[in-house]
């Protein structure tokens, strides 16, 4: 009679052991898509506030892109392609003279470049230019954003400054 327990009991045992590890392994799955899911959700959102007529509103995006790129290591490309480009566009005018040009970058614009100089970037392959900040048109000049390195950003020299961007090799 103990023998026909061990007989039954062993293979229930095995089975319930699998179906743990199965339940387990289908948890963690969901799990995965459910913070993928929420930081796609984050991604959107602080892309949409970009987009907002208030500084206020647009910096605090730009260091929500920061927490992102921090938590989602995947994300962080796009991101940082997402900063050079506000940037870029947030800059002066080309049709204003370098003679007039502010003192300063605005709030906003210093915030996205300090955020792609701290932000680690993956190890670079110099035969290619599409894993660095593409910063080639922004003008903006007397930048001081001592935290940032933008070293082998796509930077014309005359646009960003000795101190804020590293010449590229």
């Amino acid at each position: 009679m103990n023998s026909a327990g061990i007989i039954f009991g062993v293979p229930l045992a095995f089975a319930g052991l699998v179906t743990t590890t199965l339940t387990w392994r289908t948890g963690q799955d969901e799990l995965r898509t459910a913070k993928e899911g929420q930081v796609t959700d984050r991604y959107t959102k602080a892309v949409e506030q970009l987009d907002s007529t208030k500084r206020e509103v647009r910096t605090a995006a730009i260091y929500a892109l920061e927490r992102i790129a921090r938590d989602s290591a995947r994300d962080r490309p796009a991101i940082i392609d997402v900063l050079a480009a506000f940037a870029r566009e947030h800059d002066p005018a080309p049709r204003i003279k370098d003679n007039k040009l502010p003192a300063e970058p605005d709030i906003d614009v210093a915030a996205a470049l300090t955020v792609i100089g701290r932000t680690p970037h993956p190890p670079r392959n110099p035969a290619d230019d599409d894993d660095i900040p593409d910063l080639h048109a922004a003008r903006i000049p007397h930048s001081h954003l001592p935290r940032a390195n933008l070293t082998g950003a796509n930077c014309a020299t005359r646009t960003c400054e000795a101190r804020t961007c590293a010449a590229r090799n």
